[in-house]
């Protein structure tokens, strides 16, 4: 067969085409895997990290709204139910058990991370997700813009493993991207999570279908829902 060989010129005019009809075709229809992992947490060490840079982790709570209203409006917050992060939400989330985990630097905070304690709403995968009693949900791992790559997010996720020890939880469960091999390798490979299972979605005209196999699921009830964009670690 003939070897197409396209000029310069024939590229540039080619390619905005080219990635209007992916980014057309992705809207459409495109399909997503994310794997399940779990860690035991009243059976397994718990994994330890140290920053390159001072941090203090801590669990955050309304005494620190000043300084959680700075960090959401300096990043690229977007939480997993898809809805606009302020001090509301964030209250009503304390007051049904979750956990908001805040990693500080020179009096700012650089990283945040949450524990589900129950069900949690995510329109990305068309489910709302219910876990076993005894497991807690890690999510919305996010590092600040300004700092990437100085293990703010991986101190983070070995200070949620200890807390959620620390409060009595069996297990902690998170959802991976399957093409996010950084995070992945690091959660499996360093802080010895397994994979249990994976959630399947397919989005089809605006419209989300997803299946998930997993020993921990307990329920799930699909819906509709419209993505956004997210910078977050785990999702």
């Amino acid at each position: 067969s003939e070897k197409r060989v396209a000029t310069p010129a024939a590229a540039a005019g080619e390619r905005p085409t080219g990635d209007r009809l992916r980014q057309f075709g992705r809207r459409v229809f495109d399909r997503q895997r994310r794997l399940v992992l779990e860690f035991p947490l009243q059976t397994r060490p718990l994994p330890t990290y140290s920053s390159p840079l001072k941090l203090h982790l801590r669990v955050a709570s309304m005494h620190d709204a000043e300084a959680l209203l700075a960090y959401w409006r300096s990043s690229e917050y977007t939480t997993i139910d898809q809805n606009h992060m302020d001090l509301g939400l964030f209250e009503r989330r304390l007051a049904s058990g979750d956990l908001c985990l805040a990693a500080w630097h020179d009096g700012r905070i650089v990283g945040m991370d949450w524990l589900f304690a129950k069900s949690c709403n995510c329109p990305h995968l068309g489910l709302r997700l219910d876990w076993a009693p005894g497991t807690c949900y890690g999510a919305e791992l996010f590092e600040h813009d300004e700092l990437p790559g100085r293990g703010i997010g991986m101190a983070l996720l070995a200070f949620s493993l200890a807390e959620a020890k620390r409060r009595g939880f069996g297990r902690q469960v998170t959802l991976v991207a399957a093409q996010n091999r950084k995070m992945l390798g690091a959660a499996i490979q360093l802080y010895g999570f397994s994979p249990i299972g994976e959630i399947r979605t397919t989005k089809l005209l605006g419209r989300r279908f997803s299946s998930w196999p997993c020993r921990l699921r307990r329920r799930s009830r699909g819906r509709r829902s419209t993505p956004r964009r997210s910078a977050r670690c785990r999702a």
